[in-house]
C-alpha cells in the first residue's frame, strides 16, 4: 500500500499504523526516504535496547543461516557464570559491565574455536588487552573456550570505510579485533545500512554469499560488511528475533 499525506503533513503507513512529519524525511522520493528513515529508526531502537538491557534477541546470518543469537545477559545467566569460572580475572568487571552474551563455533576468521562473546559497556576497557578507547564505550570480549584466551572487538567511528561500501550503505561503525596475545588481527567489520538489492550486488561482486534467505530480509537492523585487510571476507545480517 503506497504511503499517503494526511491533514498533518505527515506521511502515512497504514500497513503499520505509523505517520511521520514529513521534515523528517530527506528527498523527493518520498517511498525512499520513508524506507531509509525506517532502517534508521530500527538501528535507534535497537541500539537503545541493547544499550538499556532491555529484553532481546538478535540473530545474526551468514551464508543464509543462523550462526549466533544474541541475548541480554539476564537471559543467559550460564554463559556469563561459564566465562567467570574461566577466566577469573575478568570476573569482577563482567560483574559490572556485562550487557548481552552469545556463544558460537568457528564460523570465521578470527575466531578458531568455541568462542563466547561478552558484550560490555564500561569506561575502559580492561588491562588485559594494552589498550584504550574513549570515542565509544561498547564493546565485546571473546573468550576462546577452547585456547583460554581473549580477543577484544571495539567498535570505533567508521574511520577507514571503504569507499566502495560508502557509495551505497550508510555506514555508522567500524570494529576491530585485539588478541590478549598477537595484538590487531586483519579482520575489520565495518556495520550500517544499506537496501537489500545493493547488498546482494555487493555480494555478486565479490562472490560472496547473500548473507539471510529474501523472505526475512526486512526484518535486518543493521549488516556487517567484513573485510580481511583491504578485501571483502564475508558479509552478516542482525536480525530482530525477538
Amino acid at each position: 500500500m503506497p504511503l499517503r499525506i494526511d491533514s498533518s503533513n505527515r506521511a502515512v503507513d497504514d500497513t503499520v499504523g505509523l505517520a511521520v512529519p514529513l521534515h523528517l524525511l530527506d528527498g523527493e522520493d518520498l517511498d525512499a526516504s520513508y524506507a531509509t528513515f525506517i532502517k534508521r529508526f530500527k538501528l535507534a531502537r535497537r541500539e537503545m535496547d541493547i544499550i538499556q538491557g532491555t529484553t532481546f534477541t538478535d540473530e545474526i546470518y551468514v551464508n543464509g543461516s543462523v550462526v549466533r543469537t544474541d541475548k541480554n545477559i539476564s537471559a543467559v545467566p550460564e554463559l556469563l557464570q561459564e566465562v567467570k569460572t574461566t577466566f577469573s580475572a575478568f570476573a569482577t568487571f563482567l560483574d559490572n559491565s556485562a550487557i548481552a552474551a552469545s556463544e558460537t563455533p568457528s564460523y570465521r576468521e578470527p575466531y578458531q574455536n568455541r568462542t563466547i562473546s561478552i558484550m560490555c559497556v564500561a569506561e575502559e576497557i580492561p588491562s588485559q588487552f594494552n589498550a584504550k578507547f574513549t570515542e565509544w564505550p561498547q564493546f565485546s570480549i571473546k573468550f576462546d573456550m577452547t585456547t583460554q584466551k581473549s580477543m577484544l572487538k571495539v567498535n570505533t567511528p567508521p574511520h577507514d570505510a571503504p569507499p566502495e561500501l560508502l557509495a551505497f550503505a550508510d555506514i555508522s561503525a567500524q570494529a576491530i579485533h585485539i588478541h590478549e596475545d598477537s595484538g590487531l588481527q586483519p579482520y575489520t567489520d565495518f556495520y550500517g545500512r544499506a537496501f537489500p538489492d545493493d547488498i546482494r550486488d555487493y555480494c555478486t561482486k565479490h562472490e560472496l554469499t547473500y548473507p539471510i534467505p529474501e523472505n526475512i530480509e526486512d526484518e535486518v537492523w543493521i549488516w556487517s560488511f567484513v573485510y580481511h585487510y583491504h578485501t571483502p571476507y564475508l558479509v552478516k545480517a542482525y536480525r530482530v528475533a525477538d
